[in-house]
């Protein structure tokens, strides 16, 4: 055995705290391999973790000879292997276990330490660059949200794959509904990979596929089902979504699940009603446009078509534009009818 092994406590802690300058950063580093001074450390990362989504760095070097953590300005660089073997440790220790386990915690490191499986010692671990389903709700919904231009107006879009968004950007979208007749703009794209809704300024973009994946549903959610079924609320969408039965329902999703409406109706048929002109009925939308005045053009993205899975976590702002296109478009053709209808019948 070294002598350095049998120095006191206060001196192995004085021994291992090294002043590191890296970059711009002075940053408090302890270099251990004594469970004492890893229970004392851990507690000086956590006294900094004050935020309401706390993350911490992590690595991990060949396999276990180092572990390391990252707060602010402190860091803390286990010799784990040396650890495990001079206490003569069979079970991590329990404050680095508990640590690990913090259901608070986000701990972001390179692509090598990211868990594949559900089974883990980390809670809840991110490799940078790339955003899991199971990062905290306040960083999804930063990451969900764009601010999307699309003709002459920037649209508030979110696309989600969580329940927990779904739910509170419906609360967003029904808080638009302050008219006597609502309406809000509807589509579905690949038999649910993307459910969309859109009310004025604001898109919800679900897709509806991953979340029921995700989430482990069965069911579709109720505050989604009860979005659906609201009295007051006429859904406008292409031909296709429109119901064809007495029963306003629409089969969406990978396993099945059946979208039920209280009133779902297509854009071509309510434009052609409204402007009582039957030649509108079998419209397509770019017709529909440029019979009520309206020009927006369709986008275009690089690979020049929609991409045929939306199964990834990540999307670009292009992508996204395309996809609402169609729901942005009838939203937009309705909502002039209704405006001009309204004017005209106010100065009669």
């Amino acid at each position: 055995m070294k002598m350095s092994e049998l120095l006191p406590l206060s001196w192995l802690v004085q021994a291992s705290t090294y002043n590191v300058k890296i970059g711009e950063e002075t940053v408090i580093t302890t270099v251990t391999y004594r469970e004492a001074i890893v229970i004392s450390s851990i507690s000086a990362l956590k006294s900094e973790l004050k935020t309401p989504d706390p993350f911490v760095g992590i690595d991990n070097v060949n396999n276990g000879d180092l572990l390391l953590f990252h707060v602010k300005n402190r860091c803390l660089i286990i010799q784990f292997n040396r650890m495990m073997k001079l206490d003569n440790l069979t079970d991590i220790p329990l404050s680095l276990k508990e640590f690990l386990w913090d259901k608070s915690i986000t701990f972001i490191g390179p692509r090598n330490i990211s868990q594949n499986s559900t089974e883990s010692y980390i809670y809840l671990v991110v490799h940078v660059g790339y955003l899991t389903e199971r990062l905290p709700l306040s960083w999804l919904v930063q990451a969900s949200t764009y601010n999307v231009k699309i003709g002459e107006e920037t649209v508030i879009t979110t696309v989600t794959d969580r329940e927990a968004i779904v739910i509170s950007s419906i609360s967003a979208l029904k808080s638009e509904l302050r008219t006597l007749d609502p309406f809000v703009g509807i589509d579905v794209v690949n038999n649910g990979d993307l459910l969309m809704f859109h009310v004025k300024k604001r898109c919800l973009i679900i897709q509806f596929n991953r979340m029921m994946k995700l989430d482990n549903l069965t069911d579709i959610p109720p505050s989604l089902q009860e979005f659906l079924c609201e009295e007051t609320i006429t859904f406008i969408g292409p031909k296709n979504i429109s119901p064809n039965s007495i029963e306003s329902s629409y089969i969406v999703g990978s396993s099945g699940q059946r979208l039920k409406f209280n009133r779902v109706v297509d854009v071509g048929y309510l434009t052609g009603k409204l402007c009582k002109k039957p030649d509108l009925l079998s419209s397509t939308l770019k017709e529909l446009m440029g019979r009520v005045g309206i020009d927006i053009k369709k986008p275009l993205i690089s690979e020049r078509s929609m991409r045929p899975d939306w199964q990834s976590s990540s999307v670009l702002s292009e992508e996204v534009k395309l996809a609402m296109y169609q729901v942005h478009s009838s939203y937009q053709i309705e909502s002039k009818i209704i405006t001009d209808a309204t004017s005209a019948t106010a100065n009669e």
